[in-house]
């Protein structure tokens, strides 16, 4: 039986080899956590591997016969892009204007 609650340690997986590459460049660790968040999180929504999905398919086929998993993807899929940019524009707007992240020694 899998889990699908992840300990923090193995949620931060993905972002070690981005984290390690970016501290080569110079950039913060909180900005590729960060990044990697803004883009991971709107698209959780869409992805097949999401675990509400087929819950989400149920209901959805008690108002329209036939739905499918591709429906439910094709009406979330401009959610997903709206709250993206939003997410993508939030970030860059508080990185322009330098605000501490709250992981950095400035917040604290």
């Amino acid at each position: 039986m899998a889990h699908t609650n992840l300990s923090p340690q193995r949620q931060q997986k993905p972002v070690k080899p981005l984290m390690e590459m970016s501290f080569r460049l110079g950039v913060a660790p909180q900005t590729v956590r960060a990044a990697y968040r803004v883009g991971d999180s709107p698209l959780n929504v869409i992805t097949p591997m999401m675990v509400y999905l087929p819950f989400v398919v149920t209901v959805a086929q008690r108002y329209q016969k036939n739905a499918i998993l591709g429906t439910i993807v094709a009406l979330m899929l401009p959610y997903s892009l709206v709250i993206l940019i939003a997410y993508l524009l939030l970030e860059h707007g508080l990185e322009s204007l330098e605000y501490p992240s709250p992981t950095s020694s400035a917040w604290q």
